[in-house]
């Protein structure tokens, strides 16, 4: 049969890309994100799965910290966390903030489970029960923060999102390359900056000035629909999801702790409706691990956030000393008096 020069030419364009294919197939790919020079960590999931690849390869933090970007911008640069706690505990703490955007339990579940061997000793996450893993269009709008890190062998299918076919986790996995080669080469509009210090650090994108009153109410009410809008057996499949996680934490020898995030003063009372919609959730979560609740811990104000859930700089200097509290007490063995 003779081929005509078109299809020749279409052939040999697709092979690279079936090459390609055939790489992310097989997996370890994924590590050489450990080869990008510091100044190319422009997203979380660059920096994250850089770390993960090269400076988490062959140990394991101490504290590992997961969830989406409320609890990123809650924290601190990694560098005071580990200082502080290290003089708090009187023996060297690593901490490893591996919060990212919009991060699903799944993205969570496969970065803890990149420690196999033995979990680090605390796994602080924060839940995101206003997920709908039945709902394709949240599905295919949240497929954006996924990482290229394999998924967790030990995490039930029945907890995950919809399966994928081997063909829509192909196109994920190209998706993902394309996207982080086009931030890593700077075409892309991205939070990069200096880091003038840990509370303004290259980790956290939400920046002064902050939204008025009236966005943020607005910001408010639509988290408030959506939490209505989620069934009661989607929200029952979330807490079952968490449970299993902090249980295969515990599992490991690890401690799972749920971190519960303050909310800007001016959108309080509809968060207030939003945790009366969840019912007892915070009590289904406590049996599975420990709840760390610092929704009331400081007093805050509402220049202090950019929204309603996202903090700024002068909130996170505030809310550290109550953090950093809570996690001295809750490293074994560290009795110390927590630095002022």
């Amino acid at each position: 049969m003779n081929v005509d020069w078109r299809a020749r030419a279409f052939i040999a364009g697709m092979l690279p890309a079936v090459l390609f294919a055939a790489l992310l197939a097989w997996g370890p790919v994924w590590r050489a994100y450990s080869l990008l020079p510091p100044q190319s960590l422009r997203s979380d999931r660059l920096r994250i799965t850089h770390d993960i690849a090269g400076v988490w390869r062959d140990a394991v933090p101490d504290v590992l910290i997961l969830g989406g970007s409320q609890v990123r911008e809650a924290m601190p640069d990694a560098s005071l966390l580990s200082g502080d706690l290290t003089t708090a505990c009187r023996r060297p703490i690593r901490v490893f903030v591996a919060a990212s955007s919009s991060q699903l339990l799944e993205t969570s579940w496969a970065i803890a489970d990149r420690f196999e061997t033995r979990a680090p000793a605390l796994v602080m996450i924060g839940p995101n029960l206003l997920r709908d893993v039945s709902d394709r269009a949240f599905v295919e709008r949240l497929g954006r923060s996924r990482f290229l890190i394999p998924e967790a062998a030990s995490m039930p299918r029945a907890a995950a999102w919809r399966p994928q076919t081997a063909v829509e986790s192909l196109q994920g996995h190209l998706g993902i390359v394309f996207a982080d080669l086009v931030t890593v080469a700077g075409l892309r509009e991205n939070s990069s900056r200096a880091s003038p210090d840990a509370f303004d650090s290259n980790q956290h994108n939400y920046q002064l000035p902050v939204l008025d009153r009236h966005r943020k109410l607005i910001d408010a009410r639509y988290a408030e629909l959506i939490a209505y809008r989620l069934s009661d057996r989607a929200l029952g499949t979330n807490l079952d999801a968490y449970s299993a996680f902090a249980g295969q934490i515990r599992a490991r020898k690890g401690r799972a702790v749920f971190l519960l995030t303050p909310t800007s003063p001016e959108s309080r009372d509809v968060y207030d409706r939003v945790d009366r919609r969840f019912g007892g959730a915070a009590v289904t979560l406590a049996r599975a691990g420990d709840v760390l609740d610092l929704r009331a811990a400081v007093p805050l104000e509402a220049g202090d956030f950019y929204d309603t859930v996202h903090l700024v700089r002068s909130g996170r200097q505030k809310l550290w000393p109550a953090l950093r509290a809570a996690l001295a007490q809750r490293l074994p063995g560290c009795t110390s008096p927590v630095p002022p």
